[in-house]
Parts: C-alpha cells; structure tokens; sequence
C-alpha cells in the first residue's frame, strides 16, 4: 500500500471514528464539543487562519480588527457545528429534515418542475450547504447534483454514499455539461455551488469589490436551457435547536444578457447574503487567487 493510500485510510478512520463518537453525546454536548474543536483548530492549531484573516480583511476593510476576529473565530466554530449537524440529520433521516428546514421557494419551485422546465439553483458555501441539497430531495424535489470529486477516494465514496441515501443523483462536474442538461430537460432541480475559485474557464466578476474568477455553469445552463435561474441558501436560524431557513431569489435572465452579466448577477445577490451573515461563511478557501491577466 503506498504512503499515499495509507494517508487516506488514516484521515478517513480517523474521521469516522471521530463522527461515531459524537452520534452518541446528547445535543447540547455534542454542541459544546463542537464549539471546542472549533475554537482549538482556529485559534490554537490555525489552521488555514491566515487564509480566513486575509479574506475577511479584504472584503471587511472598514470593519474593526476586533470584529474581523470574531467573525473569523465564529466562521470556525460554525464549520465544525454543521460537519456535526450534518452527520445527525443523515442518522435521523428525511422527516427531521422536513420539519426543521422551511425552504421558502416552495410554492414557486413546485410550479416550475410541475411545468417540466426544470430548474438551475445556484449556492455557495454559506451556512449548511449540504443539508440544503438534502432538504430538497427530502421534500419530495428531483434534486441533481454538481459535485466535485474528492482527493480522497474513501471520502468520495461516503460522501456519495450519504447522498445516494438521501435520494440526491450526485454528477461529478467534470462530466462536462451533458449529463446536467439532461436532468434538466427531464424536469429535474439542478443544484449547483458556485463560488470559489476556478482556474479555468471563468469570468472575472466583482465580489466584495474585487475581481474573483468565478465558475459560469450556472449561467450557461440557465441560457442553454431557458429553464429559471435561482439563488438559493441553507441558513442557520440563529440562536436555534438546529433550525433553518432556506431562502430563493429568481435571479432573471435576459435574451441580451452576457454569461458575465448573469453571473454578476447572481454573485451580488449571493454577497448581500454573506454580508448579512458572514460568521456562515466559508472564509476558509482562497477566492481570490486567480487574478486577472492584466494584474
């Protein structure tokens, strides 16, 4: 077995071991711990810390230092927490998921795949992104999926796993566009995340004031298709016992419209969102590293 297959096994028992340990503390212990190891891997460890303080310096340059490293401490926490909150709702099964998540584009969702146009949903790593996936199919939605393969093929394969059990038809997008007009066209809810950055094949659109290489899938899909283009996101209700809020936005498309020009759309809309709860952010990822040819 090679030092690299080894590694994999190594990160995927270790995970394991430390998700099956946590499905047997009560809630409010599981919260506490989750917090814990938040706070540790932040603030103790930094792990990618520098990453997190450079983002949110650049897209909060007038806020304080001190409201930055809040921001920044709580964005830890709250990853740790939905890791945790995912690997519960999955134990407990569509119904709990049902009656904790409100998807507020129901009835305008349901309209659309009744007509049999399909829809394009475009997210980010805001608050619970998978559970967002989840809580549609658990609704009773065609739900597709655009994933991205994992490094690690132990990972890859539970993570299909859980969604296959969750009835979501996961594709891998480096597929290509086919497989993903095809659920369109057959009627489906395409999901796609979209916003971090890509070094190929991207448009360059404003996000917090500076250029981001930014995936176009979405907006091509939509135009291809003419099937209705939404942002949707899966927010923690603050304060709550695991509640949340699934919000939608018709993001519109125009016959004249550019690809650029939708996902600029779509990618303003989605920093309104961040900016009203930015702790839900994944600051952890480097958005900003592409740049444009002329810089």
């Amino acid at each position: 077995m090679t030092s690299t297959a080894l590694r994999h096994r190594a990160e995927y028992v270790g995970y394991r071991t430390l998700a099956t340990a946590f499905s047997f503390l009560p809630f409010p212990v599981q919260r506490v711990v989750a917090y814990g190891l938040g706070w540790f891997g932040g603030s103790v460890l930094r792990v990618r810390r520098a990453v997190v303080d450079e983002n949110l310096l650049r897209a909060f340059p007038d806020e304080s230092q001190a409201w930055r490293d809040r921001v920044a401490r709580e964005s830890y926490r709250h990853l740790v927490r939905e890791a945790v909150a995912m690997t519960r709702f999955t134990r407990l099964g569509p119904e709990t998921i049902r009656a904790r998540v409100d998807f507020e584009g129901d009835a305008e969702a349901r309209e659309a795949i009744a007509s049999g146009t399909g829809i394009v949903i475009v997210s980010g790593h805001l608050g619970n992104w998978e559970l967002g996936g989840a809580t549609l199919a658990s609704k009773g939605f065609p739900v597709t999926a655009a994933v991205a393969r994992q490094s690690n093929p132990l990972f890859n394969e539970d993570v299909s796993a859980t969604r296959r059990s969750m009835e979501i038809d996961a594709v891998f997008r480096d597929q290509g566009y086919r497989p993903f007009l095809r659920a369109i066209r057959k009627g489906r809810m395409l999901a796609m995340v979209a916003d971090q950055n890509v070094h190929s094949g991207a448009v360059f659109v404003d996000f917090f004031g500076v250029p981001a290489a930014t995936a176009t899938g979405p907006a091509v899909l939509a135009m291809r298709s003419g099937a209705p283009l939404y942002l949707a996101v899966c927010i923690r209700v603050p304060g709550s016992y695991d509640r949340y809020r699934i919000p939608a936005r018709f993001v519109p498309v125009h016959e004249d419209d550019s690809v650029q020009s939708v996902v600029q759309r779509y990618t303003t809309m989605f920093e309104e969102w961040i900016r009203e709860y930015p702790d839900q952010y994944f600051w952890h990822h480097r958005r900003w590293k592409t740049r444009p040819p002329e810089e």
